[in-house]
């Protein structure tokens, strides 16, 4: 999905059966009634660390039907690190208990020493790149270590 979107109209994906998995973005605020219903999702990954309100057609949020039809012991739930509690206690996201939280930013630690040596910085697609130009890099030290740097 784009990553500009705020909401998920209603029935958007409704009987999709070859629909396994898809990624929500982390701007996604909405989710309509019946927007995955009979959807044969095996992984919904979402990059929003609160829970999408998940509309319903009647406008009583605890009878949303978004995922009616998905079964919850089939599908893993992935989140971002720490917000278990919120999707557990979230009208519509509360049946799936098979939840897996991952860092959704992909960095696993960050450090301002400067290794000592050769190094050659990569783009995320494995182009190379100029150790001065913004972004997230990739970057092979003399030793072969790889680690990931964020160039402001």
């Amino acid at each position: 999905m784009p990553e500009h979107i705020k909401s998920i109209p209603a029935s958007m994906f409704s009987w999709c059966t070859s629909l396994n998995s898809i990624s929500i973005p982390a701007g996604v605020e909405t989710i309509g009634d019946y927007a995955f219903r009979f959807c044969s999702l095996k992984e919904i990954i979402s990059f929003n660390p609160m829970p999408p309100t998940c509309e319903s057609s009647d406008g009583i949020e605890s009878n949303s039907e978004t995922f009616y039809g998905v079964d919850p012991e089939k599908c893993v739930l992935k989140i971002p690190t720490g917000s278990s509690e919120a999707y557990a206690e979230a009208a519509g996201w509360e049946n799936f208990y098979n939840k897996e939280e991952f860092d959704p930013t992909g960095i696993l630690h960050i450090t301002k020493e400067q290794p000592q040596g050769a190094e050659t910085h990569y783009d995320l697609a494995g182009r190379r790149v100029n150790a001065h130009s913004k972004g997230v890099h990739l970057i092979r030290d003399a030793q072969g270590n790889i680690r990931k740097i964020w160039v402001k």
